[in-house]
């Protein structure tokens, strides 16, 4: 049976934002090519790079780090949790490769 948290129930709203934002960079190549490479900012005092969304992920919001104990607090539901899980699996297969 899948464990579900509505997202309202999620304890910390802000971080579960700034890990979709670290996803979705880290899945755009054209937005890292813009952001991260040509340094093509979209407003003033704006900052992001690879480091920075890898560092929300892993240390911040632990999605990756931990996705199981994220689940409530960044995470709102098991389906979140295993794509995450599954993310780091293809990660762990990517360096065994090499």
């Amino acid at each position: 049976m899948e464990q579900a948290v509505n997202r309202a129930q999620v304890t910390l709203p802000q971080m579960r934002v700034e890990a979709i934002s670290a996803l979705r960079a880290l899945s755009d190549p054209e937005y890292q090519q813009q952001v991260w490479i040509d340094r093509t900012y979209s407003k003033a005092n704006f900052y992001d790079d690879f480091t920075l969304n890898v560092n929300l992920l892993y240390d911040d919001t632990t999605v990756l780090a931990g996705p199981e104990a994220a689940l409530g607090y960044t995470l709102a539901s098991q389906a979140e949790v295993t794509a995450m899980e599954a993310r780091i699996r293809c990660s762990a297969a990517d360096r065994v490769q090499r």
